[in-house]
């Protein structure tokens, strides 16, 4: 996926969501992300990646388990989280890379 390693080199963060179609983890993280839209979609740029599709990410990454959240600014990895985190907790450590 050459777009998605062209699309982390921004200086604007990419939050990569590594999901899995189906599963209920990554339905409530899908539905929190997609609550969290509105104040999100002027900070940074989220991408939802599913894992059975793009095995290839899910081994350069290191991905284990879905979801998982990878936070990119710059090229580099600034954040990960294993599962599901609420919206408050995750806006919160958004905002640290996203000002």
């Amino acid at each position: 996926m050459e777009d998605f390693k062209a699309l982390i080199q921004s200086p604007t963060p990419v939050l990569a969501n590594f999901s899995r179609e189906g599963r209920k983890p990554s339905k409530t993280m899908d539905a929190t992300l997609e609550k969290l839209k509105p104040e999100l979609e002027d900070k940074v740029c989220v991408v939802r990646i599913d894992v059975d599709v793009h095995k290839d990410l899910v081994s350069d990454y290191y991905i284990f388990a879905a979801p998982t959240l990878l936070l990119f600014k710059d090229g580099e990895v600034k954040w990960r989280q294993i599962g599901v985190i609420a919206a408050d907790k995750l806006m919160d450590k958004l905002r640290r890379y996203c000002k």
